[in-house]
């Protein structure tokens, strides 16, 4: 496995006291171990001036500033509503996720009660927050190479709802550290056999209504009235619980009510009680399954929060929400004395984790042809957003921030074109559609130089408008080197008032047999000594998309493989790309 430079970021605090953070932390660290170069970055502390509206921006803004500071990484891990179009052209970009961003959206917004006209004017604005917190995710996701989603649930409603983003899709599995993992291990080994009749109920959690809370205290208000002996403690929930929980519940000594503890504490709330509960409607996967399980009880579930990825791992440790009314003392004793598989600890290790990330990313990135290549990491061969499998393709999308430019050469081909256009002055482009190879041509010209952009870019069917030639200006125009001239004519109109040199031409116009020959035959004419044409779509190579019956493939044998040509001659190739230079 080659070794790399991994950025991964979290939104939340580098603290294991967030669930988030505490996910970054364990993948860093088994990185680590198996040699690669980790950056761990969080955005945090922000400004304390900061406005909640502003946080999202703030994150963005401090993560592309960081980006500027370092050494290119080769990989980039974070959540999508922090990938900028510089995140976004700075490494492979993996979006990998830690909660269920647009479900959480959904279920804050139907769970809103306010009736008052304060309150409808708050909705509303929350409305608009989320419909923009909504696009960031889904611009995100679009901008990623990759879509690690957190477990198979979330995989499986991606799928279902983003079917055009198949091809992106994977999951990973949550886990503790091996630290965590050891203690409780601990604690599963001392535990007591239950003793009485008294049942102890545990929920650990953040008092918010995707947690499922409603559920939790209905059940709770039902359960004592049934078995008064038995017994509820809610743990981490911040103050906020005692507004909800009926005050008879809070009166009487059968609830118990620790706002927050320190992580220290965890091993002994655990020790201490018998039955975990876990009510989440919408979660991303609740470590506080694993913390349970691992401690030697048994967990009563809704579905949500890797519940799915666990119950074939835990048999008998994890049952549906809510527990049985004939749960006794017995049953639990038999449930708690079952034990864990060893193939819990193999799906639920970071080591094993990493591994599988690893493989997704290195595979689909084709490292091994990279190192054949001596090529740098970043460099892999793979089309940035292939048309034929993109479901939005119109270029609109792009405009709105739903997607990248769509890239019609692989990273192998840039590094050729930047290695044979770099310091040249006179530079021409036949076929610009985007403008993704027409960036990467500027950047490399000749600071005095200049770039002749040909494409006639016929209206479109929106108001007349070709949304290709506005993505391709805005893209191109962020770069300001050289000088760019766009001229809107086919490729054998622009010939007819032309008269300059030229030491750089990229064939990539109409593919067919005929006009990818009148564009040889009329432009190579202006082509000085030295100076090269490159032919795109010219070659077939392994797992590409070029065929036998392509024009530039057929040009390119016709009259360079198949015939010496004295004046000119293949010097390089890649992929689809062959570069051919003057004598």
């Amino acid at each position: 496995m080659r070794l790399i430079r991994i950025l991964i970021v979290t939104h939340a605090p580098l603290s294991a006291e967030f669930g988030a953070g505490q996910a970054a932390i364990n993948l860093a660290e088994a990185f680590r171990e198996q040699g690669h170069d980790v950056t761990l970055w969080s955005p945090h502390p922000l400004p304390p001036q900061t406005r909640w509206w502003q946080t999202v921006q703030q994150m963005q803004a401090k993560l592309d500033s960081f980006i500027e500071t370092q050494k290119p990484f080769d990989l980039i891990d974070s959540p999508a509503t922090l990938i900028t179009r510089k995140v976004s052209q700075s490494a492979i970009v993996v979006a990998r996720s830690v909660q269920p961003d647009i479900l959480y959206l959904i279920n804050s917004l139907n769970d809103n009660r306010e009736r008052s006209f304060k309150g409808i004017i708050k909705l509303f604005f929350s409305y608009l927050y989320s419909a923009y917190r909504a696009f960031l995710v889904l611009q995100g996701w679009s901008r990623a190479r990759y879509i690690l989603c957190l477990g198979t649930l979330e995989l499986q409603w991606m799928e279902k709802w983003f079917p055009w983003w198949k091809d992106k899709l994977s999951y990973y599995v949550n886990a503790l550290s091996k630290t965590d993992q050891e203690a409780l291990a601990q604690v599963r080994l001392q535990r007591q056999p239950l003793s009485g009749d008294s049942i102890r109920f545990l929920w650990i959690g953040r008092w918010n209504s995707h947690k499922g809370t409603d559920k939790l205290l209905d059940f709770i208000t039902q359960w004592v009235a049934l078995r008064p002996q038995d017994t509820f403690t809610i743990a981490g929930c911040g103050i906020e619980v005692e507004q909800d929980v009926p005050p008879k519940l809070i009166q009487c000594d059968q609830l118990k009510i620790i706002p927050s503890f320190d992580r220290n504490y965890l091993c002994s709330l655990l020790a201490s009680h018998n039955v975990g509960l876990f009510t989440s409607k919408v979660e991303g996967w609740g470590l506080v399954l694993n913390e349970i399980i691992e401690s030697g009880i048994p967990v009563f579930t809704t579905p949500a929060g890797g519940a799915m990825d666990l119950e074939p791992l835990v048999k008998g440790k994890l049952m549906p929400f809510p527990p049985p009314l004939d749960l006794t003392p017995d049953l639990l004793t038999i449930l708690t004395n079952r034990e864990i598989t060893d193939d819990y600890y193999r799906a639920c290790n970071w080591q094993n984790i990493a591994n599988k990330y690893a493989e997704l990313v290195f595979r689909n990135s084709n490292y091994n042809y990279m190192e054949k290549k001596n090529m740098h990491p970043l460099y892999v061969p793979y089309i940035q957003e292939n048309w034929k499998s993109f479901k939005f393709k119109h270029a609109l999308f792009q405009l709105l921030g739903l997607r990248g430019v769509i890239a019609g050469h692989t990273k192998n081909e840039e590094v050729l074109l930047d290695k044979y256009a770099k310091g040249r002055k006179s530079i021409v482009e036949l076929g610009v559609a985007e403008g993704a190879s027409a960036l990467a041509l500027r950047r490399v010209a000749d600071s005095a130089g200049n770039l002749y952009l040909i494409d006639p870019y016929l209206p479109g069917r929106i108001l007349g408008l070709n949304f290709s030639k506005l993505v391709a200006h805005r893209y191109v125009n962020s770069c300001r080197n050289a000088t760019v001239h766009w001229i809107e004519e086919f490729s054998f109109n622009a010939l007819k008032n032309w008269h300059n040199h030229i030491d750089f031409l990229l064939i990539d116009a109409d593919h067919s047999y005929d006009s990818c020959l009148q564009d040889w035959q009329e432009w190579n004419r202006f082509v000085v000594p030295g100076g090269i044409v490159a032919f795109h779509d010219a070659r077939i190579f392994e797992d590409g998309w070029t065929k036998e019956d392509w024009g530039p493939v057929i040009v390119v044998k016709e009259l360079f493989r198949n015939h010496h040509n004295p004046q000119w001659s293949i010097v390089d190739e890649v992929d689809s790309l062959v570069i051919i230079q003057r004598h």
